[in-house]
């Protein structure tokens, strides 16, 4: 981060120079700090490999590799321009890393949907549901709005709710192509029996978002559940209480914890074609004179 501003570097095939540039200026002009490519060699550039015999075009090609490693460096994430889901060798090692330094990845399209920068559930926009979220009347006050946003910042890192909003994203794709769901329940076991809570201090001891763990370690968010799948959506922890004989011939019982929805929309092929791909935005737009 300089200033208030994060810096993304872009990664991808130079092949897709129009997505790097639309990119470019739609993350700029949402206050970001955009590292891009110094040429597109696939894609226009060819002169600059004219002239240029095996052995100076393989150093120049490793130089710009590393290059743009060190842009890495200098990025608090990296935005992926995988076209059609296409990602050639070189973005493979910028991935990984990016990865193994600690930054966040996130990509122009992916397996769960058209994760494009105008489609993608935004950092953003999580942090401003959780901002402005109340119960009490109180709470909407100016003030209190100003303190739950230097709680949230202070308490609850960038990295942390990216997480959760991609936990949750890969948690709904399961959800969508599970064999239950058209029988209105989904039922997964958790790692941990007790939620995990954003608390920004609201009066009457209101979180403003409930995350689960589920058994493959994503933090599911209720919130953003209720954003893709409808408000009557429910989504809990329940346990059963299971009976079993031991060796000894002793009853005993053993406890199952896990997560238990219910409450479906009836659209959910409308749902499906948002999370698969259709270019449908999954949260709502913000609203003028939210604070973030």
């Amino acid at each position: 981060m300089i200033g208030n501003y994060k810096v993304i570097t872009l990664c991808g095939s130079t092949r897709f120079k129009d997505e790097f540039l639309q990119v470019q200026k739609e993350l700029t002009l949402q206050g970001n700090i955009v590292i891009s490519v110094g040429l597109f060699g696939h894609a226009g550039d060819f002169e600059v490999w004219e002239n240029m015999n095996e052995g100076t075009l393989t150093k120049a090609k490793e130089m710009l590799d590393d290059m743009h490693k060190r842009k890495i460096d200098m990025a608090d994430e990296i935005f992926v321009i995988n076209v059609g889901g296409y990602i050639g060798d070189s973005t493979k090692s910028e991935i990984e890393y990016a990865k193994e330094h600690d930054k966040i990845v996130r990509y122009l399209e992916n397996n769960l949907n058209r994760d494009n920068i105008n489609n993608a559930i935004y950092l953003d926009e999580y942090k401003n549901y959780l901002v402005n979220f109340y119960c009490w009347p109180m709470d909407n006050a100016k003030s209190f709005i100003k303190k739950r946003k230097e709680i949230l910042t202070n308490k609850y890192s960038d990295n942390y709710l990216l997480k959760i909003i991609s936990d949750t994203n890969s948690f709904a794709k399961d959800v969508l192509m599970s064999d239950t769901i058209d029988y209105g329940y989904f039922i997964i076991e958790v790692n941990d029996d007790e939620p995990l809570f954003i608390n920004l201090e609201l009066h009457g001891g209101w979180m403003s978002d409930t995350i689960y763990i589920d058994s493959k370690g994503r933090y599911i968010s209720k919130h953003l559940i209720k954003t893709i799948f409808g408000k009557e959506t429910i989504i809990e922890l329940k346990i059963d209480e299971v009976e079993r004989i031991t060796d000894d011939n002793i009853c005993s019982f053993d406890y199952r914890y896990y997560i238990y929805m219910q409450g479906f929309s009836e659209n959910l092929n409308m749902i499906r074609n948002s999370i698969l791909g259709d270019n449908k935005k999954l949260v709502k737009k913000r609203r003028k004179g939210d604070i973030v």
